[in-house]
């Protein structure tokens, strides 16, 4: 799912979650257990990264419903960032003890 998201688009985290269940017949997917794996997801992506691999999963792209960066996947949210910089997002402060912002992250969600 996380390879479906193009260059400069993103989806939430609970976009994901909303996906998982309705492609299952579930009526919802636990947020915790959907957070370990796009932390273990964007883990291997990185790992694969490192081993040369020419094209990883873009886990940088998934964001929280609220627009925040993920403080877990690798590099934290500083790493993310940069990502989302190089994509042409702009990253915002967040509120206190808030990890930063998409600005306008609404309008680059893509649906899954």
């Amino acid at each position: 799912m996380i390879r479906t998201i193009p260059k400069g688009k993103l989806v939430t985290d609970e976009q994901i979650r909303e996906k998982l269940a309705k492609d299952y017949q579930a009526d919802k997917t636990c947020s915790k257990v959907t957070g370990i794996f796009l932390r273990i997801a964007a883990e291997v992506a990185e790992e694969d990264r490192r081993n040369g691999e020419p094209t990883i999963s873009p886990y940088w792209r998934v964001i929280t419903k609220d627009g925040y960066l993920k403080t877990k996947f690798p590099g934290g949210i500083k790493s993310q960032a940069i990502h989302l910089k190089d994509e042409g997002h702009t990253i915002i402060s967040g509120m206190v003890k808030k990890s930063p912002q998409v600005k306008d992250f609404e309008k680059h969600l893509v649906k899954l």
